[in-house]
């Protein structure tokens, strides 16, 4: 179960985008990752692979992405796991 706060696993999520190469100026908690440029196909699967570390546990994510994906979303997403 993650134990940061949305707060802290903000700041953590944006510095490992960062880290990618991701241009992440003017992301907020509620940006589109994927309409905004941030994630592409090979990124997006290394942040699945944050997501999990984040989790500290297995990480079998079943959901849609039509709707977006937001770090709000992901953080939400890996509490329910």
């Amino acid at each position: 179960m993650i134990e940061a706060s949305e707060q802290e696993f903000f700041a953590k999520a944006r510095d490992f985008l960062r880290g990618l190469g991701a241009s992440i100026d003017g992301i907020d908690m509620d940006s589109d990752l994927i309409k905004e440029g941030v994630l592409d196909s090979l990124s997006l699967v290394a942040f699945l692979s944050f997501l999990e570390r984040e989790q500290k546990g297995t990480f079998a994510p079943i959901f849609d992405l039509t709707g977006g994906l937001t770090l709000r979303t992901a953080y939400n997403l890996i509490l329910q796991h």
